[in-house]
């Protein structure tokens, strides 16, 4: 667990930090596009901050990370913005180096992941493709994915070689989650459905996140069925159900006279 300070005049809240182990830098990256670095071997010493705004638009910012190659610190918005900084760890300030917007997703960006290795990036956008990405920013694939409804959380998770990634939308045309794989050219390897025929082998009551298992065996999603516990449920890689286990949770109600 990592609390990050700096600006006390900033109220936005932090939503993404990023490691740079090479150079014992941690970065922070604020709602509203304040992005802060610290030194990690100095009790998390505040360094500098940068704002991220271009042409005075203000972005919705949400995401960060900081790819080893080319020590490049990468932030991301939701109306579409890709920012790249450099940080050879040779400035003592701590101030990053060619800020720069590198590319504008058209449709904007509502979710995205890159591959284990850092060598791609996968990106949901708000036009409903699905793009992949490398390291360079060069496009290795683009499909059409299924219509999603914009307000709902989507999951992305990789397999651990980066041949499989996991994809849980909520569709707009049923308002339901389906749980996807695809493989890393961004063809449909498998849909996730119960061991069943018809109408029974729809997974119901999916929830917008996934996971996969260290081993790449299964993938992990969140399941609740009407009557039951919510569950953690398993799918093998053919996307077939496969297992589940029960989430103990406590519900507290409260209120005041």
């Amino acid at each position: 667990l990592v609390a990050v300070g700096g600006d006390a005049n900033n109220s936005s809240p932090v939503v993404s930090i990023a490691l740079n182990h090479t150079h014992h830098r941690l970065y922070s990256l604020t709602e509203d596009g304040i992005l802060s670095t610290y030194d990690i071997s100095d009790h998390f010493r505040f360094l500098s901050s940068t704002k991220l705004e271009f042409d005075g638009v203000q972005e919705q910012w949400f995401g960060l990370d900081f790819l080893i190659i080319g020590s490049t610190v990468v932030a991301l918005s939701r109306e579409g913005s890709i920012v790249t900084a450099d940080d050879n760890g040779e400035n003592d300030s701590g101030d990053l180096e060619n800020v720069d917007q590198i590319g504008m997703i058209d449709g904007g960006i509502h979710a995205a992941s890159w591959s284990p290795d850092y060598s791609c990036l996968a990106i949901l956008t708000g036009n409903n493709t699905m793009l992949l990405m490398s390291n360079t920013w060069e496009p290795i694939s683009e499909i059409d994915f299924p219509a999603f409804n914009p307000q709902s959380p989507v999951g992305l998770s990789w397999k651990a070689d980066g041949e499989l990634l996991s994809v849980v939308s909520q569709d707009a045309s049923d308002n339901t989650y389906h749980a996807r794989i695809y493989n890393k050219s961004l063809q449909l390897h498998a849909t996730g459905r119960n061991v069943a025929d018809g109408p029974a082998a729809i997974l119901k009551g999916l929830g917008g996140c996934t996971a996969f298992a260290p081993n790449g065996t299964l993938v992990a999603v969140y399941q609740r069925r009407a009557a039951e516990l919510p569950q953690v449920a398993f799918l093998e890689k053919n996307g077939l159900r496969h297992g589940d286990f029960d989430l103990r949770v406590r519900v507290v109600l409260s209120s005041s006279d």
